[in-house]
C-alpha cells in the first residue's frame, strides 16, 4: 500500500502544479498536513473501506481537508450502515461538498430535513468516544 499512496501523492502534487496561480493560491492546506497522521489514514479509509481508486482523490483533492472521524467516516458509515446504500457508487465530491443537512437530504435521501442524520452523528460521537 505505501507504494500506491506515494504514487497518489506525486499525482496530486503534479495536478496542483498544473493549476493556474489563482487556483494554486486557493488550495486547501493539505500540502502541510502530516502524511502519517492525516493523509495516510484518510487514503486508507477511502481505498480499503470505500473501495475507491486514486482517481477519486485526483478529482476531489479537498477530500484530505475534511476531518476523518467527524465528517468522512460519519457520512460514509451513515450511507453504508444506516441507509444500506452502496457507498462505492456515490462520489467523494457528492458526499463531502455539502453541509450536514444538505448531505442528509440531497445525498442520503432523508425526508426529515436532516434530523435522522444529526441523531446518527450525535449517537456515533457519543458511542465512539471520539474527541471532535
Amino acid at each position: 500500500m505505501p507504494c500506491c499512496f506515494h504514487i497518489l501523492l506525486v499525482l496530486v502534487l503534479i495536478y496542483f502544479r498544473s493549476l493556474s496561480s489563482l487556483l494554486y493560491s486557493r488550495l486547501p492546506p493539505i500540502l502541510g498536513y502530516s502524511v502519517e497522521k492525516e493523509l495516510k489514514p484518510k487514503w486508507e479509509y477511502l481505498s480499503l473501506v470505500c473501495r475507491f481508486d486514486y482517481f477519486e482523490v485526483v478529482r476531489f483533492p479537498a477530500y484530505f481537508s475534511y476531518p476523518l472521524e467527524r465528517v468522512i467516516k460519519t457520512r460514509y458509515e451513515y450511507l453504508r450502515d444506516h441507509k444500506k446504500a452502496p457507498i462505492s457508487l456515490v462520489s467523494v465530491d457528492d458526499v463531502l461538498r455539502f453541509g450536514d443537512i444538505d448531505f442528509a437530504v440531497s445525498i442520503a435521501g432523508d425526508k426529515d430535513d436532516g434530523e435522522e442524520f444529526l441523531r446518527y452523528a450525535k449517537q456515533r460521537k457519543k458511542g465512539a468516544g471520539v474527541r471532535w
